[in-house]
């Protein structure tokens, strides 16, 4: 996924020398995951909704840390 992201964006400019930030976009998902993630499984645990609701929302919350780790690893 990152790989495939990463040449995408180096084609859109092509002849310039390879620059770290270009590896940088996949943390922008994981940004946005957190909050929906924490707000669902806030809301799923206060309305003891089915015992999944919450476990999506932890699985969403957990999603940032891979994603950047990865990203920000590559990117050093």
């Amino acid at each position: 996924m990152f790989g495939s992201m990463a040449k995408r964006i180096q084609k859109q400019y092509e002849g310039e020398p390879h620059k770290p930030e270009w590896r940088l976009p996949p943390i922008i998902p994981g940004a946005i995951a957190i909050p929906i993630g924490l707000f669902l499984y806030g809301w799923a645990a206060e309305k003891q909704v089915q015992w999944i609701v919450p476990l999506i929302g932890t699985a969403l919350v957990e999603y940032h840390p891979h994603i950047s780790h990865g990203s920000l690893a590559l990117y050093a």
